[in-house]
């Protein structure tokens, strides 16, 4: 059954308390994070934590993920030779700062190649790049769109509108190669609103989910990105006039609705399915 991906909760890799708690909280995703989120002299005490605690934890449903370096930072090397001797290896790798699809190239070798990947497009030259970075590996399943270091790349503030090409740009990169994309962490953790309202800007460009930094944004983000009742009741009456032996255009409750929109109902049905555990 495909994964619903809607809440990619960061966690620091030095910090097992909140790794701990994070297999107990609603995030679809656990991301224990050796890149940013940890202090350089804390990166080898980041990856004997993450080694243990994915061996011992029981994420029960969550899917967990690693975030490593750079492949141009001096701890990349160091990252992928403690993963390739990690007992219990994540679902998940989360490569940050992904310039070129050459750069996953030397990836395929790693022993946790099976590993599923999603790469961090966080910078003008990999928004540009990020068509052949969403094709690179059939490993890859996602892209993770790295708003506020790109924001820092262009010289521009981490909002909605300056950054809304780039968005924009990583989404149609990630549809055309028929993989998820996932939106920016919201870091401003006094504002909900303005959480809520980037999820369903996010959401209405085609988004499936985004990362947070904070167990209080989980709520939000996994609501934003599951369909509403709303939502559910009109694929529902789509779907049934479809059914009932309706094609090319028809009229459902007043609204003309087509083939794409019948298509549309189908996929809204089959995630709200998938969320409750079911099979298509």
């Amino acid at each position: 059954m495909e994964r619903i991906r809607r809440s990619l909760l960061f966690v620091p890799g030095d910090r097992p308390d909140r790794i701990r708690k994070a297999a107990t909280l609603p995030a679809d995703v656990v991301i224990i994070d050796l890149e940013d989120g940890v202090d350089a002299s804390r990166k080898d005490e980041a990856r004997r934590n993450t080694a243990a605690l994915l061996a011992e934890i029981d994420f029960a449903d969550r899917e967990t993920a690693v975030r490593i370096n750079a492949v141009d930072s001096p701890f990349h090397a160091d990252d992928t030779r403690a993963l390739s001797n990690f007992p219990c290896k994540p679902d998940l790798i989360v490569v940050s700062k992904v310039e070129t699809a050459g750069e996953l190239l030397p990836l395929h070798d790693a022993s946790w190649v099976d590993c599923q990947w999603i790469p961090c497009i966080e910078s003008a030259q990999s928004v540009l790049n990020a068509a052949a970075i969403a094709r690179a590996s059939p490993s890859i399943v996602g892209l993770l769109f790295g708003g506020h270091d790109l924001a820092a790349d262009l010289g521009t503030v981490a909002c909605w509108e300056p950054l809304l090409f780039a968005r924009s740009q990583v989404l149609l990169a990630a549809a055309a190669a028929g993989i998820d994309a996932f939106d920016a962490p919201w870091i401003d953790l006094a504002d909900q609103d303005g959480l809520t309202g980037e999820c369903f800007r996010a959401r209405g460009l085609g988004y499936v989910g985004k990362a947070a930094i904070h167990p209080q944004q989980l709520e939000s983000i996994n609501g934003c990105f599951s369909p509403s009742a709303d939502e559910m009741a009109w694929a529902q009456q789509v779907v049934a006039a479809a059914e009932l032996g309706g094609s090319g255009a028809m009229r459902v409750n007043g609204k003309m609705v087509d083939l794409a929109t019948v298509r549309s109902a189908r996929k809204t049905l089959a995630r709200a399915r998938r969320l409750r555990g079911e099979n298509d």
